[in-house]
């Protein structure tokens, strides 16, 4: 739970909550509705900052026991939080693997000698990496 966070605020250093509603749920539950603001202009799991503000709602349910926090379940849209960082989300089934598009083509020019430079781009989600061998 540090980690992750110490990463949050690294990637939101401006963080912060604002508490829309809570109410008492049961003899030792609470439920809070918040709303997050921040700008991300630091890394955020490995990903450069998009400098983009995020607004995004959530909500926590609470379980204390006496004046201690004991447990919180937290839920936000994760949909949401990477379309308003400018972040393309794609929902497909893990069993089909990684997204792929793409094309490549050819011409031939009549030489038949080796290509003098190769070049490779591949894009991940998250990860932008670009391979060059000669």
């Amino acid at each position: 739970m540090i980690a992750y966070t110490s990463g949050l605020f690294a990637a939101f250093p401006n963080l912060s909550f604002e508490v829309v509603s809570a109410a008492q749920t049961g003899d030792q539950s609470v439920a809070a509705q918040w709303m997050m603001h921040g700008t991300n202009t630091g890394p955020l799991a490995g990903s450069p900052p998009t400098g983009k503000a995020v607004a995004l709602p959530g909500a926590d349910f609470i379980i204390v026991d006496g004046d201690k926090i004991r447990a919180v379940q937290g839920y936000f849209d994760q949909k949401a939080f990477l379309e308003q960082l400018g972040l393309q989300v794609i929902a497909q089934p893990y069993s089909i693997g990684p997204i792929s598009f793409g094309t490549g083509s050819t011409m031939q020019v009549g030489k038949h000698t080796k290509p003098g430079a190769f070049s490779l781009t591949s894009i991940r989600v998250g990860i932008i990496s670009i391979m060059r061998g000669a």
